[in-house]
């Protein structure tokens, strides 16, 4: 039977009354506790944060804190005894919980991600690759009240990442990686109940459990992501509230153990197999509300809220022994570095960094290679090439690689059997290109390859997709490779841009064709440095009109068929600007994200809103609430200003810009015909190469009328809004132009354009039209009933399609088709 003891020890504080950790079930062991344990562990360092930290995350160096208010700080650790606070990023809201992890990009690079929970945000994603310089990638998820998160990073770099978030309304939700952008989160409506209020999720070999707690524990079935598939399939229940999970499997096995961080209960230890009932193993009964786990190397941590960090050994799972108590003031959260370093996160103190025995073991193997490619580059010899994955999966630099190759495809069983490689190069840092040349193969023969990447401790990735080249035979057929133009954007007739390509031949030839084909036109490159047999670097330089090209390289030997690279895309060549709004611009909000955009069509806007005189004499009759021919037309929808679009360029005998369907409107966008602007041709237009908040200058009142009744000198000059005309509209061009001779481009009615809303991102956007699909469309501008700051150039919201409202008008551009 279970044995209670009581102790007290001043230095834990007053929560901290005695404990004894007993087993509740047959066969479990029992722990009485007349003393508090000396921790293996002890305090090095304190770092103290701007903020209440209320979570922290490790990877490699560095230790993430989600900091509250102040939001995410990132420290250096790589010295434990002088950890180093590098900087502190303001986040959208709260941020309450965090994970970092790294993920694979699309283009074969790596990027450090930060996962932030933040309330009604979601979860926020943030670029921590430079981890003295986070970047936002500006998404937010669908979430009500988040808690705890679970990052599953594939082995196969070609695979999305997976987000597995604990919430209290929903259970849990799904989400998973864009591979075109690598922060956003594309959540496809998969959730589950847990029945209870999830906390926290650790997932392994496609089943989550989830502390709930009201239910314990809760086992989801994930193995098919997708909506009432994933489901509930048990639960078993805890004598507290579960808090924080931690699931530990053995290599290859289904079979583990789930270890509980119980609130006021301390640590539960559950037996899990697949989707069956977990099973309680044993309780270790502690002395404060433990809240958060984290399990290494047979040693649990356990963060608690008034008593520190609690370490548990569980080398023996059926018998965990309390082995060292460190008190902090209000400890939220736990993590360990593989040097050995553990840190907490303290609402009071902090970061707190504490030192013991030594390094953890590294568990974790490398990627595995998912992109080798081979190409024969002589009669003896064939290049591969391919992405470095990580020391643990795509994070840090592994320790050597495994290259072999057969003449039959490479697979587990005859690995061994392969002929392995001499001289293979040393793996390059996580997501780097790398090639490597296999010399002495017999000519004319096909071979297949494949890698296997082992780190320093030993662990090794799984074997790489195969790869196949055929050795020439008689005079070697010549090779391309790392085509490329510089810049990818650029000024028309003022922007130089160089096409670089290496050709290389392995009998020596000298290309008597070498050209860069641009958009079809062929231009004759010269040698810039190197010798055929082991790459010559060729070049082309131009400047380039207005318009989006495209490119390829073609070389000849003059004695094989002439080799091409596949036609790529770029340059784009057109005028830049800067959409959004700098982070100090009085009035903006947090969806005016300032990012470059490069607009390549040559576009023609009308001065002036569509007028109510306009409108009537297209399309017939006038729905305006103020009524005057010279006024804005409003009380439009965005239906009826595409049909006006398209009625307006027949009468005039253009190509209507707009194919109707019912509610489905498809662009023509080689059409010379009216049509709305995008988002950034408007936006664009209306700065007129100004970067001010107006495009007549600053904003100095974000409201109606400033303390003396005055209304905005900016904005008075060139717009009509609640400062100067609160009751109505009025006729266009009654305001100042702005320099390209734009008429009420601020105020008097809010603009249709044709994207559907949604947030921007901080990367270089092309022609950019916004999404395929959504809910609302963008309208841009402000109006006369509406304050400055809504006003401004960068100013944006959304407005559901078949609405109408008598602020709510539109202007109209075409496409210059040359």
């Amino acid at each position: 039977m279970p044995r209670w003891s009581r102790v007290v020890s001043s230095g834990i504080g007053a929560a901290a009354i005695a404990i004894v950790a007993a087993g509740l079930l047959p066969g479990c062991g029992e722990q009485d506790l007349y003393e508090v344990p000396d921790s293996p562990y002890r305090i090095i360092a304190r770092v103290p944060l701007p903020s209440a930290a209320e979570d922290v995350a490790v990877l490699g160096n560095h230790a993430y804190i989600a900091g509250g208010e102040a939001g995410l700080h990132v420290v250096d650790i790589s010295d434990p005894h002088n950890p180093i606070l590098m900087e502190t990023f303001d986040t959208k809201k709260f941020a309450e919980s965090i994970k970092v992890a790294s993920t694979p990009r699309i283009d074969g690079g790596v990027v450090d991600i930060a996962f932030v929970v933040e309330g009604t945000e979601g979860i926020t994603t943030y670029d921590v690759t430079d981890p003295d310089s986070t970047i936002s990638f500006q998404q937010g998820t669908t979430a009500v009240d988040g808690n705890g998160l679970f990052i599953e990073v594939p082995p196969n770099p070609s695979e999305p990442y997976v987000v597995y978030l604990a919430e209290n309304w929903k259970g849990m939700r799904i989400f998973e990686s864009d591979p075109t952008i690598p922060g956003l989160l594309r959540y496809n409506g998969v959730f589950t109940s847990t029945r209870g209020y999830a906390k926290s999720i650790s997932v392994a070999n496609g089943w989550a459990y989830v502390a709930d707690d009201e239910m314990g524990v809760a086992v989801v079935d994930v193995r098919v992501r997708t909506l009432g598939v994933v489901k509930t399939v048990s639960a078993e229940d805890t004598p507290g509230k579960a808090l924080g999970i931690q699931v530990v499997l053995p290599e290859g096995s289904t079979s583990g153990y789930a270890y509980v961080a119980d609130g006021p209960t301390g640590l539960v230890v559950m037996k899990v197999n697949a989707g069956d009932k977990p099973v309680t193993t044993s309780i270790l009964r502690l002395p404060a509300v433990v809240r958060s786990i984290v399990v290494r190397d047979g040693t649990a941590f356990l963060a608690a809220q008034d008593g520190g960090l609690m370490i548990v050994d569980v080398r023996d799972p059926v018998n965990p022994v309390l082995i060292g108590m460190v008190p902090t003031p209000y400890a939220t959260g736990v993590g360990v570095a593989t040097s050995g370093a553990v840190v907490v996160s303290d609402r009071t103190d902090g970061l707190i960094v504490l030192g013991g025995p030594g390094p953890f073991e590294d568990d974790t193997p490398p990627a595995r290679i998912g992109d080798l490619v081979a190409a024969g580059i002589d009669s003896t010899t064939i290049r591969l090439s391919w992405r470095a994955p990580g020391d643990d999966l795509y994070n840090g630099i592994a320790e050597s690689y495994d290259i072999r190759y057969a003449t039959a495809a490479i697979s587990d069983a005859n690995w061994p059997e392969a002929t392995q490689a001499q001289g293979e190069p040393a793996p390059a840092p996580g997501g780097a290109a790398q090639s490597f040349d296999v010399l002495g193969l017999a000519p004319g023969t096909t071979y297949y390859f494949a890698v296997k990447t082992t780190d320093d401790s030993g662990n090794e990735s799984g074997i790489s997709n195969i790869a196949s080249a055929t050795t020439p035979s008689g005079n070697v057929p010549p090779s391309l490779s790392l085509g490329s133009v510089s810049p990818a954007f650029g000024e028309p007739g003022s922007t130089t841009f160089v096409f670089e390509v290496t050709y290389t031949d392995g009998d020596g030839d000298t290309p008597s064709e070498a050209v860069v084909s641009i958009s079809g036109e062929a231009h004759a490159m010269t040698l810039r440095s190197g010798e055929p047999r082991t790459g010559a670097i060729y070049r082309y330089e131009t400047t380039l009109d207005l318009g989006s090209y495209e490119h390829l390289f073609r070389f000849s030997d003059g004695h094989n068929p002439a080799v091409e690279t596949p036609v790529a895309a770029g340059p784009f060549v057109g005028q830049s600007f800067q959409m959004g709004s700098p982070a100090n611009e009085v009035g903006r909000d947090p969806d005016e994200v300032l990012h470059t955009v490069v607009m390549t069509r040559e576009v023609e806007f009308s001065d002036h809103e569509v007028t109510q005189d306009e409108y009537q004499t297209v399309m017939g009759i006038n729905p305006s609430r103020f009524v005057g021919s010279g006024r804005p037309v409003e009380n439009v929808t965005w239906y009826d200003a595409i049909a006006y679009c398209n009625a307006r360029s027949i009468l005039e005998g253009k190509t209507p810009a707009y194919a109707v369907e019912g509610l489905d409107v498809a662009w023509n966008r080689d059409a010379d015909g009216w049509r709305l602007p995008t988002e950034a041709e408007w936006e664009r237009a209306c700065r007129a190469g100004t970067t001010s908040a107006f495009s007549s200058g600053g904003i100095f009142e974000t409201a109606c009328l400033d303390s003396l009744g005055n209304p905005d000198p900016s904005l008075d000059a060139v717009g009509w809004y609640c400062g100067n005309s609160p009751t109505e509209t009025q006729n266009v061009k009654g305001k100042q132009p702005n320099d390209a001779g734009l008429y009420d481009m601020h105020g008097n009615v809010w603009e249709w354009c044709w994207d559907w809303y949604d947030s921007l991102t901080p990367d270089v956007a092309l022609d950019p039209s916004g999404p395929e699909t959504g809910i609302q469309r963008v309208r841009r501008g402000g109006s006369w009933y509406h304050y400055a700051r809504v006003c401004r150039s960068a100013s944006r919201d959304a407005y559901f399609p078949n609405s109408k409202d008598d602020v709510l008008g539109f202007r109209v551009v075409r496409t210059l088709i040359r």
